[in-house]
């Protein structure tokens, strides 16, 4: 999931600096709090801010999360994760820098931490749905989809319309095989919210596989194709479908272009439980 960054408000930049050229402080500070430039350049004055604004702590934690927004966009996670470290240090009670450390540390690949940190989230705001959500992304990504629907069910009893839970509801209910009727009450919501979603279609295009409705697949992966045509389970599932049915050729092509797509598109789904049906 994207990360989330508070920006702190730019009128908090001079109080307190305790540097001599503050006039040079200023324009970094904006530059670092403003964006609106390239992403290096950003990154370089929130380091500039970092360095000579040692005495105020708003604003560090300001330019400490607007360098962690940027080196995450330019791929720099540790660097970001390291920024987010230095928000926690500033302020033990912010539980956006936990929310946003947690989900860094799941795409890292440190789940027992990522967990950690989105619990900590959890508690200092129990009004956000987002870290239970992140605690489910992060399992999914061990293969726990159990402990993933449960996070994803801890994140809709706080926030019952958090679309993004509501989806995933109906991908992990589907992925599980099991209360299929539930999953598509999930889509169908999802869908009534945002129309567009080509995930969401994607989603509901495996659903409709499962219960063996294999035209209504077809359709929604079109749309998900349409919306994204980047996803290469979309072409393989679409594939997937359209063999079910007999049309073998054009069967063929939608599975080797989602396998071009996606080179582990046949193994994920295999561990699935969804295998290329057999040619006549």
């Amino acid at each position: 999931m994207p990360i989330r960054i508070a920006v702190l408000p730019a009128v908090l930049l001079l109080a307190g600096c305790g540097i001599a050229d503050k006039a040079t402080l200023q324009w970094h500070a904006s530059t670092c709090l403003e964006g609106g430039v390239d992403p290096e350049e950003i990154a370089a004055a929130c380091s500039s801010v970092i360095q000579g604004a040692k005495d105020d702590k708003e604003l560090l934690r300001s330019a400490y999360r607007e360098r962690a927004k940027v080196s995450y966009a330019l791929g720099r996670k540790v660097q970001a994760l390291a920024d987010h470290s230095k928000m926690i240090e500033l302020d033990p009670n912010d539980a956006v820098a936990y929310r946003d450390r947690g989900a860094l540390r799941a795409e890292l690949g440190d789940i027992s931490a990522a967990i950690k940190d989105l619990e900590a989230s959890a508690r200092l705001d129990p009004t956000d749905p987002v870290p239970w959500f992140n605690m489910g992304v992060a399992r999914s990504k061990v293969d726990d989809r159990e402990g993933a629907l449960a996070f994803n069910d801890k994140a809709l009893k706080v926030q019952a319309d958090f679309m993004p839970a509501v989806a995933n509801r109906c991908w992990l209910l589907a992925v599980l095989n099991r209360d299929l009727d539930q999953a598509g009450k999930a889509c169908e919501l999802a869908l009534q919210r945002d129309p567009q979603d080509s995930n969401t279609y994607n989603t509901r295009g495996f659903l409709h596989y499962r219960l063996g409705e294999f035209e209504a697949a077809i359709a929604d992966y079109d749309k998900s194709i349409a919306g994204d045509p980047k996803v290469g389970s979309s072409y393989y599932m679409r594939g997937m479908a359209k063999q079910a049915l007999g049309r073998h050729d054009e069967a063929k092509a939608d599975i080797a272009e989602g396998k071009k797509r996606e080179a582990s598109v046949a193994e994920r789904y295999a561990s699935l439980g969804v295998d290329v049906p057999p040619v006549p």
